[in-house]
């Protein structure tokens, strides 16, 4: 698993509610991350801003 997805994925884990991404950050990164796929097959998925 890329760095990048782990990472992500421990910040929607932390137990304070406050600091987890939101559910719209959460779908945009996922689309983001699905619609780059094909520009992004031998590279490391890329985190949005």
């Amino acid at each position: 698993m890329p760095p990048l997805c782990s990472t992500f994925m421990q910040r929607c884990r932390i137990a304070d509610p406050s600091k987890r991404p939101s559910s719209e950050e959460i779908h945009k990164t996922l689309c983001d991350w699905y619609n780059s796929r094909e520009n992004t097959a031998n590279e490391e998925l890329r985190f949005p801003n």
